[in-house]
């Protein structure tokens, strides 16, 4: 059985959607026929200021378990990390004739750094100076973006997908249901959610006689921010913040939703596309999506593209109301298009196909 090493550079938070992401990933090349090991360079460091920067620079213990485990393909979650240490890390695994793919969970990312501060501002600066020189090293980039090459290398275009595997058998079209939405969320500026919150207080008077409710859900940095704007505009009886949540409990809160919130403000990271994991999460539990960037992968489902960062409940009440979504329809969709078997597939051809070519 062929070989492959999903590697990480570091800790996931237990039970997040990156985590379960990763781990239907694993699965997945697994069911295609992978032995799959997970190495994630952060294990070989204690969890302190010294430990988590040293795990950026010392990839020694990563390459031996790799070179040892002797892998057909190294596939990498990419987290910005360009370096001459990761370059050398890289180089380390070309030389044993082992494939390398680097999957870019979000592309273009230089503006999403513009809001965090100065450290992370210069990590970015230090990161740009080296990330072209990856291609030296790379066979393809894996991306949610529509890019035909980045940083030099050649892409596999793929899209997100549910890290749950949930069957819906109710047919009931979704706008009789009643009118709620939950925003799963890791809660960065650029998810717009201040948005939301404002126009929700636009249009209050015309939510409460709904009885409308929105379902927070997620610990970040604009958790404090969005906190702040319910309480200052009045909106504790239609809005709930639940923080972090996941299983039994965030399935639980999924029950009386009719609507899942996507991004609504990617202009703030100069990102106009975007195929997400939490919009085919949304899918999968039968709900159709609101969002204000394209996503070449949901379009033509059960979604609403709002204009750029402009939120108007009342629009989206109405399209709601006259939608045609079927509870049902939305999670056999996810089930069949938006499942990482097969998405991977399409990295694991292109690699056969470079192979014959060689």
């Amino acid at each position: 059985m062929p070989r492959l090493v999903y590697f990480l550079t570091e800790t996931m938070l237990i039970g997040s959607g990156i985590q379960k992401k990763i781990e239907s990933q694993v699965r997945s090349f697994e069911k295609i026929g992978y032995k799959t090991r997970v190495v994630n360079n952060s294990d070989f460091f204690t969890n302190t200021v010294f430990g988590k920067l040293k795990s950026k620079l010392d990839f020694r213990n990563s390459i031996s378990e790799i070179l040892n485990f002797n892998p057909e393909i190294v596939y990498i979650r990419y987290v910005h990390i360009a370096s001459p240490f990761f370059l050398s890390f890289l180089k380390a695994i070309k030389n044993e004739g082992i494939k390398i793919v680097l999957e870019i969970p979000t592309f273009p990312y230089d503006q999403e750094y513009k809001s965090r501060g100065a450290l992370p501002l210069t990590k970015l600066f230090a990161e740009r100076l080296f990330r072209n020189q990856m291609e030296r090293y790379l066979d393809y980039i894996a991306t949610y973006s529509d890019d035909s090459r980045i940083f030099g290398v050649d892409t596999v275009k793929i899209a997100n997908c549910a890290s749950v595997d949930k069957v819906i058998n109710d047919d009931i079209l979704v706008k009789h249901k009643s009118f709620n939405m939950i925003a799963v969320s890791s809660l960065y500026p650029w998810h717009g959610y201040d948005l939301l919150l404002n126009n929700i207080k636009t249009n209050i008077e015309f939510l409460r006689a709904l009885n409308f409710k929105l379902e927070v859900v997620g610990d970040g940095p604009e958790l404090p921010k969005l906190k702040s704007i319910a309480l200052e505009k009045n909106l504790s009886d239609v809005v709930n913040f639940h923080g972090h949540k996941n299983g039994d409990e965030l399935d639980e809160l999924y029950r009386n939703i009719s609507i899942g919130v996507d991004s609504l403000g990617r202009s703030r990271s100069d990102n106009s596309t975007n195929s997400s994991l939490k919009s085919k999460e949304y899918l999968m539990h039968g709900l159709p999506i609101v969002k204000t960037h394209q996503d070449k992968d949901i379009d033509k489902f059960g979604s609403i593209q709002l204009t750029l960062d402009e939120v108007n409940m009342k629009e989206i009440y109405h399209w709601f109301i006259s939608s045609e979504y079927s509870s049902k329809d939305l999670n056999h969709i996810a089930r069949k298009e938006f499942v990482w078997d097969v998405q991977l597939l399409k990295i694991i051809e292109a690699l056969k196909v470079e192979k014959n070519v060689d």
